[in-house]
């Protein structure tokens, strides 16, 4: 009976050393391996931040865009509801408003069609 318990005991402390080299080796693991693990996450949340900024920067772009066109589309309504007895500088107002509609639309296109290149 006394053999079997040392046999026992000499059992539970190859274990026991198993284990502990085990959990050493993990920490040395996690310890070589996490330098290049954080460089690569803040290289990967550096170019999500970048794309970020283009689409921040593109919305506003499309934001002030359309708000141009939409302040020009206005325009162009009340002179299409006008009476056709409207002065000259009225006329000239409205045909400037009509011509810078399309290019305003054209450079909110433009915006929208950067952030899909930019987006991976």
């Amino acid at each position: 009976m006394h053999k079997l318990k040392q046999f026992l005991a000499v059992i539970f402390i190859l274990i026991s050393l198993v284990m502990l080299v085990g959990c050493v080796a993990g920490v040395v693991g996690i310890w070589i391996v996490k330098q290049p693990m954080r460089d690569r996450t803040a290289r990967a949340l550096d170019s999500a931040e970048r794309a970020l900024n283009i689409s921040v920067d593109a919305l506003g772009q499309v934001h002030s865009n359309l708000a141009q066109a939409r302040e020009d589309l206005k325009t162009a309504k009340q002179t299409v509801n006008a009476p056709q007895d409207m002065g000259f500088f009225n006329r000239i107002v409205a045909q400037t408003a009509v011509q810078r509609l399309g290019p305003n639309v054209q450079k909110a296109n433009v915006a929208i069609d950067n952030v899909w290149m930019h987006r991976s």
